[in-house]
């Protein structure tokens, strides 16, 4: 092989080895920028918007790394959790406001407790789910959840009051978005 075509061939392994460090290079910042995109989409709303929620006649306060997101069909709330370690940077846990039909009528919190017994026993009937009982008091009343933990290390919510007009769900989270979940529930007014 002569120097010349040796020459050629570095110069080729080169621009290769160049396109191929860039393309890393990229993929690394993709990546990263999709897993610090939603803490920063966070902060953001905490600076515009302090860290209250307000909806109709209801208010709830919202930890760092939550925010308010899209608004849902028939009037349903999205507040979003910010994962900061990266398990869940793809798809935040999310808390659901569903405000209730017309024709539903909570009238206390017996009929509260009623309906939360009833998802724990809808959900528990499905194959080995382990649904609990979870109170939360907030300063507009008492909060009946059905805790769901069927999958190791995540949780799930379905909550209702007979002081809103608002079913509530979270999830799918870990356990420390499930209590800092509970926390912002508790602040309801």
């Amino acid at each position: 092989m002569s120097r010349s075509q040796v020459s050629v061939g570095l110069r080729w392994l080169r621009i290769l080895g160049t396109i191929a460090l860039g393309c890393l290079l990229l993929g690394a910042f993709a990546i990263g920028g999709a897993m610090v995109q939603y803490p920063v989409r966070a902060l953001f709303w905490h600076c515009t918007h302090e860290k209250y929620v307000n909806f109709g006649n209801v208010q709830l306060e919202l930890p760092l790394l939550w925010w308010r997101g899209q608004d849902g069909e028939r009037g349903a709330i999205t507040l979003r959790h910010a994962s900061i370690d990266g398990r869940l940077a793809f798809m935040p846990s999310e808390l659901l406001l569903i405000p209730l039909k017309p024709e539903t009528t909570i009238r206390d919190d017996e009929d509260a407790e009623r309906i939360q017994s009833s998802w724990i026993k809808a959900l528990n009937g499905k194959s080995r789910q382990t649904v609990v009982s979870v109170v939360i008091t907030a300063p507009a009343g008492k909060i009946f959840c059905a805790r769901d933990r069927t999958i190791p290390e995540f949780s799930g919510l379905y909550c209702f009051s007979s002081k809103t007009r608002w079913k509530m769900f979270f999830g799918p989270g870990s356990m420390r978005e499930e209590s800092e979940a509970e926390f912002i529930l508790a602040t309801l007014k």
